[in-house]
């Protein structure tokens, strides 16, 4: 194996993971704990291969799916608050809205949603923010961007 070849080994992993799992599309578990984490005192962690590798693939997977179930969960009450500020909500085409936030990750003002003006959509999301029910994402005036 070559030693530039390791994030590609380690996208296999995760990969082989998802079909052994059957999930539609793989998660970078194991590259996204592996990479983001620092390396030890020494500066270097053991490579596919060496010793020690077993031990910190398994760390790194179980880090990466209690981080998942926590993510996971945050998702779900940031959803259930949008659910539930719906009903204070007064446009005609608030539904329609209240499903593109929970289907994307992220949602522009500037998108269209049916029976919603470009003003409507902008202060309903404004009145999602200031509900609790939604986040602004960008932090920026000119292109905003909603989500949970």
């Amino acid at each position: 194996m070559r030693a530039d070849a390791e994030p590609l080994a380690i996208w296999v992993a995760d990969a082989a993971l998802a079909a052994s799992l059957n999930l539609p599309v793989p998660m970078p578990l194991l590259a996204g704990e592996l990479f983001q984490r620092r390396a030890p005192s020494d500066g270097r962690r053991p490579r596919p291969g060496e010793a020690g590798w077993g031990k910190l693939a398994a760390l790194s997977y179980a880090r990466a799916a209690l981080a998942a179930l926590d993510l996971a969960q945050d998702l779900t009450r940031r959803a259930g608050r949008l659910t539930d500020a719906a009903p204070k909500l007064r446009a005609k085409g608030k539904g329609r809205a209240v499903q593109a936030l929970l289907d994307d990750d992220a949602v522009s003002a500037a998108a269209p949603i049916r029976s919603l003006s470009d003003r409507s959509r902008r202060r309903m999301f404004d009145r999602l923010v200031t509900l609790g029910a939604a986040r602004e994402l960008t932090g920026r005036a000119a292109l905003r961007l909603y989500g949970l």
